[in-house]
């Protein structure tokens, strides 16, 4: 598959987005945005960006971006804002040097999110963001295993 320069390139540019399943993406022909997020890897890390508006209110949000590479995501309240959360690669739902964050979001609120190579690595992946809630099915596919996840209670 063949991607343009990314139009996402800073963060001013986010893409709007809700819950997403395997967004695919190129990190290739990005720059370096100053915005580091500090969780290892280079201080200037070759980016794109997102605005995720969650949908619902007291959860937890799983995010995965999935590359044979190196990987790293970040969550920040805002554009040149406060840092929420970062992984560099194994992250608590994903396996190897694939990235992952989980943490709590609020209904209607916009997070902004970092993706990027560790080192100044750029490529290929896809972007998963879903909703863990416990006893209710989501639709989302279970980035493990690649099956829908097993209704819990």
């Amino acid at each position: 598959m063949l991607f343009p320069d990314p139009t996402n390139d800073d963060c001013a540019n986010a893409i709007p987005i809700n819950e997403v399943t395997d967004l695919p993406f190129s990190t290739v022909g990005a720059t370096a945005s100053g915005d580091n997020p500090g969780c290892e890897g280079d201080p200037d890390p070759v980016d794109i960006w997102y605005a995720y508006t969650a949908s619902t209110s007291g959860l937890t949000l799983h995010l995965t971006y999935a590359e044979a590479a190196l990987t790293r995501l970040a969550i920040w309240d805002a554009c040149g804002g406060n840092l929420l959360a970062c992984n560099d690669g194994f992250g608590p739902v994903c396996f190897a040097q694939q990235s992952s964050i989980k943490m709590q979001v609020a209904a209607g609120v916009t997070y902004y999110v970092q993706v990027g190579g560790n080192d100044a690595t750029t490529g290929t992946g896809d972007l998963t963001i879903f909703l863990d809630i416990p006893g209710l099915w989501t639709g989302a596919v279970s980035v493990l295993t690649g099956q829908l996840p097993a209704k819990a209670g």
